[in-house]
């Protein structure tokens, strides 16, 4: 596929390394991308999540973060610049990626609409559900406020470090 990928779309060359139990993508310069199995992740979500008590916001955060970067493919900025309103729909739950005023986008066609209801188990996809509803309900939350931010009434998102860096610890 990697092959594939190089000969009939001109990515750069690319290598699945495995070491141990660790997978990584090595290539030329260019390529900067990390692999996670759904078992790693699985590992990563039970750390998030802690002991029997209740998340906190910012851990809420940072979880719903980490399922809609392995789930969905999206990159550290899409993700930082998500506004409330790119969450659509009930049952058929999408999430939609676009140029807005929090972010740019890498390619007119990094411009993409993510099927959640298709990609995420129930529990996660519930997961994220309950954060847009929370998040919906917060004081001054419109559709384009951004779906994470520091504090209920923010109108600018909360920085990588503190929406990401907990998943860099873990």
């Amino acid at each position: 596929f990697l092959g594939f990928l190089q000969v009939f779309h001109e990515t750069p060359g690319m290598l699945i390394v495995r070491e141990g139990r660790k997978s990584s993508l090595r290539g030329t310069a260019e390529v900067r991308a990390n692999l996670m199995t759904v078992t790693e992740f699985g590992r990563l979500q039970r750390m998030l999540q802690g002991g029997p008590s209740p998340l906190g916001r910012t851990q809420r955060m940072t979880l719903v973060a980490a399922i809609l970067a392995f789930w969905g493919g999206l990159r550290a900025a899409e993700i930082q610049g998500l506004q409330i309103g790119d969450l659509q729909g009930v049952d058929h739950l999408e999430l939609l990626i676009q140029r807005n005023g929090f972010r740019d986008v890498k390619s007119e066609a990094s411009t993409r609409r993510i099927p959640l209801f298709a990609l995420l188990s129930k529990e996660d996809l519930e997961t994220v559900r309950q954060w847009h509803a929370f998040r919906s309900m917060e004081p001054g939350a419109t559709a384009s406020a951004p779906l994470f931010s520091d504090s209920p009434g923010d109108i600018l998102p909360c920085s990588r470090e503190t929406l990401l860096g907990p998943l860099a610890q873990a």
